[in-house]
């Protein structure tokens, strides 16, 4: 499932609304509804790329770090008793 062509269309939809909302209100020199447009704008993104993320996330999980340490870990002892015993 891919999820990056439908977020990258509802972000492009979120910021030409954004755009043309904000010129307008600009425009009619509506001063005291100037921050409307903008919370509105960073609420809507801050929750597609909440909702979209999560998807992502789901999709592809990513391994710890601490997991990935722990495999070098034990890559490099294995290795060291590699050595000790002169197989390598």
């Amino acid at each position: 499932m891919k999820t990056l062509p439908l977020f990258i269309l509802i972000i492009t939809i979120l910021t030409l609304i954004f755009r043309v909302s904000l010129s307008t209100i600009l425009n009619d020199e509506l001063w005291s509804y100037v921050f409307i447009p903008p919370l509105i704008y960073f609420f809507l993104m801050y929750l597609s790329g909440w909702y979209f993320g999560k998807k992502e996330y789901e999709y592809l999980p990513i391994v710890h770090v601490a997991h990935l340490q722990s495999i070098s870990r034990k890559r490099c002892l294995s290795w060291e008793a590699r050595v000790s015993k002169g197989l390598c």
